[in-house]
């Protein structure tokens, strides 16, 4: 029986993605260990094998302290690999990719898959060099986004869609005579793009700006909101998961500007994309970014600079047409599960 080891960086509760390798090796042959790094000190309870390396590491901790507990997991993994001796790693997100790119090329040559959710420290040469090494020695590498091929080496590279929907999902349901509600959905960050939201929408009220989540700038929002009076933003706070789609059935417009000045936000297809096209929500984004441009014919692009944006916001919105969105959002879908379905096939090649 073929042993799996898949690398994960993280806690596993930050990890979805993994998930769609577990969904290809559950019901087959393949044996498989999930080897992670608990950051919480808190181990995740979850229904397979886990191998952990348990320390907590804070945001905020000097660099230098950081380096040297990714240095510590990086030995830990090493060892947890040739005690077990694996005959198939499955590398999750870049970081590990570069820190073990001779230990991967010296020991499993062709022989792994790297797999990139998101844009790290490519700016660096080294890392940058180290990682093409890594990715030329591997036998798949694999993106959750096409925007990624703008800052990764030139090659093959098979699409994997952080989504888990099985069908087209809802039919629009447009809110044309009622206030119509934009909704933040999710860990609450971006303040500067969530602050120039609120004073475009304050006190307008065909809009509502609805917030439901957690993050660092829930505080700031809250006294931005109160110190403005500002009458039509809300804040809701956390909520459960078995919530979301309640919480989408009372939105009109989903909030998704998260700028285009870093590469983390300007090449990623966030979660809200597939979100939009499932429950047909028309989506808000940046533009110069993969999200706009991959949801073209869905969304509207928020340029703050245009004082008159929110006019053209609700003509926009109240003048889409119900048949031509449902048929963009159903081809979204319908291409994410046949590009997953390819993903699933080229895992299963590869070992």
């Amino acid at each position: 029986m073929m042993k799996v080891g898949i690398v994960v960086f993280s806690n596993i509760i930050t990890a979805p993605y993994l998930y769609s390798y577990v969904e290809v090796f559950r019901g087959s042959d393949i044996c498989f260990d999930v080897v992670y790094f608990d950051r919480k000190n808190n181990p995740d309870i979850v229904d397979f094998n886990t191998i952990y390396f348990s320390l907590a590491l804070q945001n905020n901790q000097n660099k230098f302290v950081k380096f040297f507990f990714f240095w510590k997991f990086f030995a830990f993994l090493k060892k947890t690999i040739l005690k077990n001796k694996y005959d198939f790693l499955i590398i999750l997100t870049s970081v590990p990719a570069c820190f073990l790119s001779s230990f991967l090329i010296n020991n499993y040559n062709r022989k792994y898959i790297i797999d990139i959710r998101d844009y790290s420290y490519e700016r660096i040469p080294v890392y940058k060099f180290l990682l093409t090494r890594a990715l030329r020695h591997s036998c798949c590498n694999v993106i959750s986004s096409p925007g990624f091929k703008s800052f990764l080496p030139v090659g093959d590279y098979v699409l994997c869609h952080n989504m888990n929907f099985k069908n087209n999902g809802l039919t629009i349901n447009l809110n044309k005579t009622g206030t119509v509600r934009i909704g933040y959905i999710g860990m609450i960050s971006y303040l500067d793009q969530c602050l120039m939201m609120i004073d475009h929408v304050k006190n307008d009220f065909r809009f509502e700006f609805h917030f439901y989540g957690f993050g660092v700038n829930n505080e700031n929002i809250n006294k931005y909101i109160n110190n403005n009076v500002i009458k039509n933003v809300f804040m809701h706070g956390a909520y459960e998961p078995s919530q979301k789609s309640e919480i989408y059935k009372n939105i009109d417009i989903i909030f998704n500007v998260y700028g285009n000045d870093s590469p983390l936000v300007k090449y990623t297809l966030s979660n809200k994309y597939y979100d939009a096209a499932y429950y047909k929500k028309p989506l808000l984004v940046s533009d110069n970014t993969t999200m706009g441009e991959y949801s073209k014919g869905i969304s509207f692009v928020m340029n703050f600079k245009n004082k008159y944006v929110l006019d053209d916001l609700y003509d926009w919105y109240t003048g889409l047409d119900p048949d031509t969105f449902n048929s963009i959002a159903n081809k979204i879908i319908n291409d994410a599960i046949a590009d997953n379905m390819i993903f699933k096939e080229a895992i299963t090649q590869a070992l």
